[in-house]
């Protein structure tokens, strides 16, 4: 981090400095926007990603959240709600880079799976020091005090209740100045009263769309879909498979049990699983 920075931290002057020179803060969020838009994960999403509806256009999206302050983004697994928020996160630091101006939302992308034990501030704290090279906590309270963040909390339902009730407690604490989208398989009590938007499954153009973006020539596997591989890929993560399998082998599973045969058969022996009597393999895999 920059000693002129830290320095003045240290004698408190940094919301002082926030409020009269913005530009401080655009300049120390540079690092951490430029990072962000390198890493892999969402530079993959901003050029694969296809929005499924018009609601997560993200200038429409990014309106609801400011109308609404926190929104929860629900739907089955596999639907695209963690490829949505990674998509936002490079949208969002992409117009960042591009702005002189104040930036209205920093977007701040938290993987509940890979944070699970610390508290919602530590969470933001790692990922502003990974990315950022933020490590003052003094003045990363600062920023949160300040506000202008986008937190996008993605897979409540693979951490605990406990730190969900925290979850919740922290954004409603901070969303006068910030805003927060929260991802989850199951609405839970503690997110009932919050703003819900249910995750939208792709129809047969954004299949199109989508397939056309994750394979360099679409065309012959776009040639075998039936109506069975339409309603098969109108989940995202579905699809990803089904291009997958087309890569290795040139061949597409031909139904929903055969796509989760192909998935599962690596670490599933067929013929043990019917001699314990478990059903028919791989018929009962769609009803796991």
């Amino acid at each position: 981090m920059n000693p002129f920075v830290r320095n003045w931290g240290s004698f408190g002057a940094i919301p002082l400095l926030l409020t009269l020179l913005p530009f401080l803060r655009r300049h120390i969020f540079k690092r951490y926007t430029r990072a962000v838009q390198n890493d892999a994960r969402f530079s993959f999403r901003l050029q694969t990603y296809v929005i499924p509806g018009d609601r997560f256009e993200p200038a429409v999206f990014l309106d609801a959240l400011r109308k609404d302050r926190v929104l929860v983004l629900h739907g089955q697994s596999g639907i695209g709600k963690s490829a949505f928020l990674l998509f936002l996160t490079a949208v969002c630091t992409s117009g960042l880079k591009k702005s002189r101006k104040r930036p209205d939302l920093v977007p701040v992308f938290l993987d509940l799976g890979l944070l699970e034990g610390l508290t919602p501030r530590e969470m933001i704290g790692a990922q502003l020091q990974k990315f950022g090279a933020l490590t003052d906590d003094k003045l990363v309270d600062a920023f949160l005090d300040d506000g202008g963040f986008l937190f996008l909390f993605d897979g409540l339902n693979e951490t605990q209740e406990e730190t969900v009730k925290k979850i919740v407690q922290f954004v409603d604490k901070h969303q006068n100045r910030s805003c927060a989208c929260l991802s989850t398989q199951i609405v839970t009590d503690d997110l009932r009263n919050l703003k819900l938007i249910q995750s939208e499954m792709l129809g047969d153009t954004k299949v199109r769309d989508l397939v056309t973006r994750l394979v360099a020539e679409p065309q012959p596997l776009l040639d075998q879909f039936t109506s069975e591989t339409y309603a098969i890929c109108r989940i995202p993560f579905q699809l990803e498979i089904v291009t997958e399998k087309w890569k290795a082998s040139g061949t597409i599973p031909a139904d929903s049990d055969a796509l989760y045969a192909d998935l599962l058969s690596p670490v599933l022996d067929q013929n043990q699983w019917e001699l314990l009597g478990r059903g028919s393999y791989p018929s009962i895999l769609t009803r796991l």
